[in-house]
């Protein structure tokens, strides 16, 4: 969302904020191969969103589905190598 779309009352999509978060987090290389915690990025939705001037954000969730489609997460397997994965049965 440029500044001249939400200067004439245009509302941000949660999909061009996503896109806009994940653009901004790659500005920066030292953030390269750092976990963003879902915590971090709620805390802080409110604010991105006011340095975009977008006064009426949609609402966390929608941005957060979107968020995931450009962002996967990415799971770290903390078994020992070659472990096969264990289920315990009651």
């Amino acid at each position: 969302m440029t500044w001249a779309r939400a200067a004439y009352g245009e509302r941000a999509s949660a999909k061009e904020l996503a896109v806009a978060f994940r653009r901004a987090l790659q500005a920066y290389p030292e953030l390269v191969g750092v976990r963003v915690h879902k915590h971090w990025i709620r805390q802080n939705y409110p604010l991105f969103c006011a340095s975009l001037r977008v006064e009426l954000p949609p609402p966390y969730k929608d941005f957060l589905h979107e968020l995931e489609k450009e962002m996967p997460r990415k799971r770290i397997d903390l078994r020992p190598k070659g472990m096969p994965r264990q289920t315990l049965g009651a």
